[in-house]
């Protein structure tokens, strides 16, 4: 929130049948999701490595102006 200028944030966690899901939302000042990676961005790029070396997925919803909606969804192991 901190760098997204945000007033509020939300944060969920979510357990289904196989997997675990994080949701983080703010009403933050947001970003073009597309723009290459930079220093700007290197956080996310990290993020979804990570999150890509446990076979889960990160996707990022955002725009100027709208806030940012970062979920991850990670499998369980058996």
């Amino acid at each position: 929130a901190k760098h997204a200028r945000a007033s509020s944030v939300e944060v969920r966690l979510v357990r289904e049948a196989k997997r675990v899901g994080l949701v983080v939302a703010d009403d933050g000042r947001g970003f073009e999701p597309e723009t290459p990676v930079s220093g700007a961005h290197l956080g996310l790029w990290s993020m979804r490595r990570r999150v890509e070396q446990l076979g889960g997925e990160l996707t990022v919803s955002s725009s100027p102006g709208e806030g940012t909606r970062l979920a991850v969804s990670i499998p369980l192991k058996d």
